[in-house]
């Protein structure tokens, strides 16, 4: 947690150094989730979060399970990109995932990405499937786990959205792709 903190604090700084004010604070509530970040801040004589939630693109604001996508997808880029084998990397991006989770406060819908990620990535490193499989393994074990930890959950609306959007995602991009 300490790291993560740190690691936090860090970005922070630097966003603030080299980014002018009000995009620096956007970057820290769109990349680490700091929503406070936006209060009380105007751009052209109006407020921000009024005018993101207003547009309707106030989730932009939000860290979510799409950012926890793209951080595992950009560091599977990455790793494969420089030749580094999938076992060796699957538990950087792991570690990577788990302290983008913690930097970002933990939220739910982050923990559920992360799990979900997480065990795509092992299941794609270790066991040797295809991406596709590996990321409906993944959905599956997450799932899975999640209800055994708390069961009630399956009723939230929460759960139901974020896995049926995975879902969804995996199930209907080949067949657009396709098409």
């Amino acid at each position: 947690i300490e790291l993560a903190l740190a690691t936090k604090k860090s970005f922070l700084k630097t966003f603030k150094q080299t980014i002018r004010n009000p995009a620096s604070r956007f970057l820290s509530g769109a990349t680490l989730g700091t929503k406070r970040s936006l209060d009380h801040v105007k751009f052209q004589g109006m407020d921000v979060i009024y005018t993101f939630r207003r547009s309707g693109v106030g989730h932009v604001l939000a860290v979510s399970g799409l950012h926890v996508s793209v951080i595992t997808f950009l560091f599977l880029l990455l790793f494969a990109g420089i030749g580094m084998r999938a076992k060796l990397y699957a538990p950087l991006i792991i570690f990577i995932l788990l302290i983008f989770t913690l930097v970002t406060g933990a939220r739910p819908s982050t923990i559920r990405a992360a799990i979900m990620n997480s065990v795509a990535v092992v299941a794609f490193a270790f066991f040797a499937y295809s991406p596709r499989k590996a990321f409906y393994i993944g959905i599956s074990v997450a799932s899975l786990f999640i209800l055994i930890v708390n069961p009630l959950v399956l009723f939230a609306p929460s759960f139901l959205l974020s896995f049926g959007a995975v879902l969804s995602l995996v199930l209907i991009t080949p067949v657009i792709m396709d098409w």
